[in-house]
Parts: structure tokens; C-alpha cells; sequence
């Protein structure tokens, strides 16, 4: 069949297929993605070869040898992935082929494989790679990879140019290297960004998980990076600086919960109540900050994830406030903890939360996650009750969270940037002033103008305006928030 199929390509391609042949090539691609991939790329070889001044056929015609390798691969062994798959976030399937580029590397005595190249160019956007090795790659805005057509042949070997984030597939024989104009990156199997544009004069790399060593373009060892570790190296001088940057931020759920920034491989948020004005804009860009990972997922929408109502985790925290306010009776240590296994377990992430209920490291809230350390403001055992629970919560039960904010005023957040004028002191941040966070949501429009005389009651049963600062009966505007910060 491949060798056919070969033939049939061949003659489509320069115009001589029959409509039988055609037929048949037709419900070949239909077959599958790959397939459809596979002749895609042969097209675009052929037109380069065509249309490409001065160009070196002795190379193309090895990439479209190597294509035909591929095609005989495919129809033995389906359930493998025979080629390199983009998938863009915001745009059709066929799109992405325009996004291509196969770029000849020439030389007068020796033969080079070609380059693929990915170009991101589009704005505000990210591309997701899947390399043959299953390696995925986040390339950001105005940044590019390049891929060698013999790629996992020789040796895995990419060359990036702007920034991207890469996890890197396992390979204990075949290291993975990242190469940029001053540097490059080794590594086996790894979670780890890079910007080579990072500042002027500056590249990054920061790294999440594993461990990558740092070279320089003639593959002598310059450093070695450690999880939590960001490398700044200086195009000028040559020199390195490591910082301790702490990548999961105090958070072994954060890589479950959410994919990690294309830029540097951060999990800075947004700040609450941005202006249009600053929204998806300077260090807010969307390509700044972490996506929401379990809606996401390998760069599509994951939409057969269940939806939360009620977890246990839930009832454990419930437990664990009642006992330590004194409405029941019960150990809030022991129901604390298990809420806390219990959503590391929802999570996937159970053997990381001993170590974390063991540290007394804080957040910025000042909350450490240890229930016997109560030392500094921010960090009473009600405060990291809440917090626990908030974060088990998330982020389907946002608004069993949204009430305990109003019980207690906790967890600790930050006042909006920005809120409406005639109902707030925009110049009032006081963390621990519960009138700075929206009390409830306004009856919808149309009850004031179709149901007037019923809305007019239940405005008056408020004790005050139908607007976001009126307090609900149950809310008495406590606080319970002790944080500095």
C-alpha cells in the first residue's frame, strides 16, 4: 500500500494522477491525521523544490525520501505518532500549514538534513508543538524553533530563537539539547522555560522539574540548574547568574491545577478587578501568565473533565473549622490534614503531601501550610484552614469559596485594582476592611421592570441599595484576616 500510495502522490503532484488514483489518494489522507500531516508536507517539499530559487535539490529530494521512510512507517505501526503535530489555540486545523517553513542548510562540500521551522508570529498568541520523541513545546509570540529533518537519527537537538516552555519526554540514551546563539541546554527528561530575549543583553532559563545543564555553543559545561532555579546569562560578558526562584511556588498542586506561563515558565495570576485598559496587556499579556491546566490540556480543550459539587475534602475542612471554633467537638488537626491528603490526592499528587504539611514555609499571605507552626502575622489556624479549603475548592466551587470570604474574610486577597466609583473608596486597599470586597450580586435588571412591586420588597428586606456593597442577613462583615501583607 505505501509503495502505491508513493506513486500516486508522485503523480498528483505533478499533475498526471487519473481521477481513480486521485480517489484513492483521497481516502488515504481521509484515514487519518498523520496521513493527512504526511502529504501535507510532501505538497509543501515539492513546491519548494519547484518554486525555490538556486536551491539544493540533493537535499530536498532527502527530505522527501525521508517523508516516504515515514509513510512506509505509518501504514506498519499506526499507533505511533509519525510526525511533528501543531496545534494552535484560537485557529483551524489547516491553518497551521502556513505557518511552516523548511529551510535548506547548504554547503559547498558537505550535505546538511534540512531545518523545519515553526514560526509563531501570530500576536497574543501560543503554539503548541508535539515533537516526534512526544517532547510538547509552548513557543511564544515572535519567537521560532528549528528542527533538523533527522531529528532523533543523530540526536535530539532543537534551536530556538525568542521564548519557549518545554516538557521534555524521557530519554535516558538520547539527551534532549536546546541551542540559542549563546547558549545551550542538555537534558533527559524535563519541565523547564527559556527566553533568549529575556532582557537586553539577558537570556533566561528557569526550570520546574528535573535537572538541565547549561553550555555553551561548543558543549562545554557552564552550570548546572536545580527545580526552583532561574539562570540569567549575559550575551556580553559570557557570565551566569543562578537565583532561587522557587517555580511551584510553595504549590505541588500548581502543575496539576494549571499550565505554566510561556514566558519564563512562571504561576504569577492576574490581579483581581484589572481596568480594561490593563487587561491582556504589559506583564498581563496572556502569554505571561499560567492557563487553567485542567482545561486545557496538550494544547486543546480538555472538556470531558467531570464537574465538582460536593468533595471531601470539602467536609474535612467543615469539620476542621468547627472543631477549632468550638461548635463541635473533634481534633481540627487531624480533619485539617486529611482535607489536605485528600485534595493533594484529587490532584494527583499524594506523595508530596507530607513533605508539605510538614513545611513551614509561607505564601505571601504569610500562611505556612504546617498547622502546629503559628508564628507571624497571617497565619492563625483558621487562616490556613480557609486557604486550604480554598484551594481544594478550586475551581469549580468558586462560590462556597466567594461565601466564606464574606463570613470571615479569608483567605487573604488582595482589594481590586480598580471598582466603581459610586460605590467604593478606590484610595481604601485595607486587606483586612471586609467592605472592600463585593458583598453580593444585584437582582437582574429585567425583575426591577417587569416584576416591580415583588422586587421593590425584596429590596427592602436588604436593609439597603440593590447594589454590590449590601450585606446578605448571614453576612455581619467579620474579619478574620490577620495577614501584614
Amino acid at each position: 500500500m505505501s509503495e502505491n500510495i508513493e506513486h500516486i502522490i508522485c503523480l498528483y503532484l505533478t499533475g498526471e494522477s487519473n481521477p481513480e488514483e486521485e480517489k484513492v489518494l483521497y481516502e488515504w489522507i481521509n484515514l487519518s491525521k498523520e496521513n493527512e500531516q504526511l502529504f501535507f508536507e510532501q505538497m509543501a517539499l515539492w513546491r519548494m523544490k519547484s518554486e525555490l530559487k538556486n536551491s539544493n535539490v540533493a537535499t530536498l529530494n532527502y527530505s522527501l525520501s525521508k517523508l516516504n521512510a515515514r509513510i512506509k512507517k505509518q501504514e506498519k505501526k499506526r499507533k505511533y505518532s509519525l510526525n511533528q503535530r501543531i496545534i494552535w489555540s484560537s485557529i483551524a486545523a489547516a491553518v497551521f500549514i502556513g505557518a511552516i517553513f523548511i529551510t535548506s542548510l547548504f554547503s559547498t562540500d558537505r550535505f546538511s538534513p534540512p531545518l523545519i521551522t515553526y514560526s509563531n508570529t501570530m500576536e497574543d498568541s501560543i503554539m503548541t508543538i508535539t515533537l516526534d520523541d512526544q517532547t510538547i513545546v509552548w513557543l511564544n509570540t515572535n519567537s521560532s524553533l528549528s528542527v533538523s529533518a533527522d531529528f532523533l537519527e543523530n540526536e535530539r537537538k532543537v534551536n530556538l530563537s525568542g521564548c519557549a516552555f518545554f516538557e521534555v519526554a524521557k530519554d535516558s540514551l538520547q539527551p534532549f539539547i536546546v541551542s540559542s546563539d549563546q547558549f545551550q541546554i542538555r537534558v533527559l527528561g524535563t519541565s523547564f522555560g527559556i527566553s533568549t530575549d529575556y532582557a537586553e543583553n539577558l537570556s533566561e532559563a528557569i526550570l520546574l522539574e528535573g535537572s538541565v545543564q547549561l553550555e555553551n555553543r561548543h558543549g562545554d559545561k557552564l552550570a548546572s540548574l536545580f527545580p526552583g532555579q532561574q539562570a540569567l546569562i549575559s550575551k556580553n560578558s559570557n557570565t551566569i547568574e543562578i537565583n532561587n526562584v522557587d517555580a511551584r511556588k510553595l504549590a505541588p498542586r500548581a502543575p496539576s491545577m494549571f499550565v505554566p506561563a510561556i514566558d519564563g515558565g512562571d504561576w504569577r495570576g492576574v490581579p483581581p478587578g484589572l481596568s480594561r485598559t490593563e487587561a491582556n496587556a504589559g506583564i498581563y499579556k496572556r502569554v505571561n501568565l499560567p492557563e487553567l491546566g485542567i482545561l486545557v490540556k496538550g494544547g486543546a480543550a480538555y472538556k470531558s473533565r467531570p464537574y465538582d459539587v460536593f468533595l471531601y475534602e470539602e467536609v474535612c475542612f467543615l469539620k476542621a473549622e468547627a472543631a477549632l471554633r468550638g461548635f463541635v467537638a473533634g481534633d481540627a488537626k487531624a480533619e485539617y490534614e486529611k482535607g489536605v491528603n485528600a485534595s493533594f490526592s484529587t490532584w494527583g499528587v499524594s506523595s508530596q503531601a507530607g513533605e508539605y504539611l510538614a513545611s513551614t514555609a509561607k505564601n505571601e499571605a504569610e500562611t505556612s501550610a504546617n498547622f502546629d507552626d503559628i508564628s507571624g502575622a497571617g497565619n492563625t489556624a483558621l487562616e490556613k484552614i480557609i486557604t486550604q479549603k480554598y484551594l481544594a475548592l478550586f475551581p469549580d466551587m468558586s462560590m462556597e469559596a466567594w461565601n466564606d470570604k464574606r463570613r470571615l474574610n479569608l483567605p487573604r486577597m488582595d482589594v481590586a485594582a480598580f471598582r466603581h466609583e459610586l460605590f467604593y473608596d478606590n484610595n481604601n486597599k485595607d486587606i483586612k476592611d471586609p467592605t472592600n470586597f463585593i458583598r453580593r450580586v444585584q437582582y437582574p435588571q429585567n425583575e426591577k421592570t417587569i416584576n416591580k412591586d415583588e422586587y421593590s420588597k425584596g429590596v427592602a428586606l436588604l436593609g439597603g441599595e440593590d447594589n454590590v456593597t449590601t450585606s446578605i442577613w448571614w453576612d455581619k462583615k467579620a474579619n478574620y484576616c490577620t495577614s501584614a501583607k
